[in-house]
């Protein structure tokens, strides 16, 4: 019997300026038919003026973190669930 992952596989690209990690995302996520989301931070005035908060690093985290539900829902429409059992006789 086929296993099926309920949930989305996340992947999470991390490491130092300049490393190529946006590219690799973007190659990936173009490869493997993903969504790919970029940080939140990268485009944030007070990052980018390194002047954080623990106020900023929370408003970032719900940033990231709301773009997983709808992530969700793309996966659904392009990866339907199988047709339950019931439906197939057995």
């Amino acid at each position: 019997m086929p296993v099926r992952r309920l949930t989305p596989l996340r992947v999470i690209i991390t490491g130092v300026e300049n490393s190529g990690k946006s590219t690799l995302t973007e190659h990936l996520a173009d490869a493997l038919d993903w969504q790919r989301v970029e940080e939140a931070a990268r485009h944030d005035e007070a990052v980018i003026a390194q002047r954080t908060t623990p106020a900023d690093l929370q408003r970032l985290l719900q940033l990231g973190s709301a773009a997983f539900p709808q992530l969700i829902d793309v996966m659904r429409a392009r990866h339907p669930p199988p047709p339950a059992a019931a439906s197939r006789g057995t």
